[in-house]
């Protein structure tokens, strides 16, 4: 899932919903998932929930059969030929899922009567569309994405910065005119002289023609738009370090991301439903079609393997929460975890497990532990009357002849002393 979160949180903001679906790859023991192009969906939505969904994809014959290599495409496409159109469709329901390949007409508007193939038609018992989704909140019940409402003012901005980057192209490069001068036809440059009709009444000259020109107020409307841009997706200035005071503490600075903060945490809502909901399909599907022991993919007690039937239950309830750092950079969370173990309102294996890059929380706590341990035996062990530097030498010295670890090694060389004392 981490794989395709990303996507999906695009999908979300550009389409104004995301899905995923659970299929069963026969090369894994495991459901697999795997995102749907927003693109190609038709989706039944009554109150944010999906009631069922279709998926129509038009390509060529030859992708057809790399992205669906366990797929028979039956008998009627054995005449096409690999670059031909195909539209694939699948089908998502609470009660059975269905696919269905069908011929693409050479105009690539219909399809060719009859040319229609089922492929599948498989009923289930997972009690739910099984697939993941998830959607912008809509008055409407319609999908709108993030993106939606900056469109035009952005079509907006645009114009008017290529109107003015013309005006700049029109003022270097404008049009001559002249008025009196003999040698007209001489391109300009550092070495040329420009001859002027003296005879003629009034001024003589070689000049470009000046461009209309802009408007101050262009420019402020441009910013006007760029700031009701940014309003609307939730993104402040200072994300891009554009800061309206000439000094501002990091307080200050993280107070400006105030919204999107609140975005972020919105998506991570969003995202959080769609994992807990693939989540209970694949524990379905698991046990409805992949029963068979396999293995964990970690160790949990004492056992290795499990079986979907067995280990699973009835009431799947898997519930997604994000850690102290989801919508921080690494500093600030970091600082946080530090100032809550600082105050003792974090143990130490919390902390551990709410930082990115330790996987095991128990395990490096049992590392620490042991350091420390360690450190305490060592310097009970040194202010001993009867370890002299001599004896510490011998220790060291076995330590790293033998490899072992620095108590193995007094025990050696203690049992060596006892010998030669008796």
């Amino acid at each position: 899932f981490d794989v395709i979160r990303p996507y999906l949180s695009m999908d979300v903001d550009v389409a104004g919903g995301c899905f995923v679906c659970v299929w069963i790859d026969p090369t894994l023991d495991v459901p697999r998932f795997e995102r749907i192009d927003p693109l190609f969906c038709y989706p039944d939505v009554y109150n944010g929930k999906l009631l069922d969904l279709l998926v129509i994809q038009q390509m060529k014959l030859r992708s057809a059969k790399l992205i669906f290599p366990y797929e028979d495409f039956g008998g009627i496409f054995d005449q096409m030929q690999p670059n031909d159109d195909v539209t694939i469709m699948d089908y998502y329901g609470p009660i059975f899922n269905a696919k269905a390949i069908g011929r693409t007409g050479t105009d690539g508007s219909k399809m060719d009567p009859g040319k229609v193939h089922i492929l599948s038609k498989e009923s289930h018992d997972v009690g739910m569309t099984p697939v993941g989704f998830a959607m912008l909140p809509s008055p409407t019940g319609e999908f709108h994405g993030s993106l939606d409402q900056i469109a035009r003012p952005m079509a907006t901005k645009n114009r008017l910065v290529s109107l003015i980057v013309e005006v700049a192209h029109e003022s270097v490069y404008a049009p001559w005119e002249e008025r009196g001068i003999l040698n007209w036809n001489e391109d300009p440059g550092p070495n040329t002289n420009y001859h002027h009709n003296t005879s003629l009444d009034g001024d003589t000259f070689k000049r470009r023609i000046a461009p209309a020109p802009i408007s101050g107020e262009l420019f402020g409307l441009i910013q006007f738009l760029e700031s009701e841009q940014r309003g609307q997706l939730g993104y402040p200035d200072s994300r891009q370090g554009v800061v309206s005071t000439s000094q501002a503490s990091a307080s200050a600075l993280m107070a400006t991301q105030g919204q999107l903060t609140s975005i972020v945490r919105e998506r991570q809502r969003l995202l959080s439903m769609v994992q807990e909901d693939l989540a209970c399909v694949a524990g379905e599907v698991d046990k409805s079609a992949m029963e068979f022991e396999k293995p964990l993919p970690y160790v949990v007690g004492k056992s290795k393997t499990y079986l979907p039937s067995r280990d699973i239950g009835e009431n799947l309830q898997v519930s997604v929460e994000y850690g102290a750092g989801a919508g921080l950079d690494l500093i600030n969370a970091d600082q946080r975890l530090i100032n809550f173990k600082t105050i003792g309102v974090l143990s130490g294996e919390t902390v551990l497990e709410q930082t990115n890059f330790i996987t095991d929380a128990r395990g490096e706590m049992a590392r620490v532990e042991n350091e420390e341990v360690g450190r305490i035996l060592i310097e009970k062990w040194l202010s001993t009357p009867e370890v002299t530097p001599d004896i510490i030498g011998m220790t060291l010295q076995l330590k790293k002849e033998k490899g072992v670890s620095l108590a193995e090694a007094w025990g050696v060389v203690s049992a060596a002393m006892r010998d030669q004392a008796d």
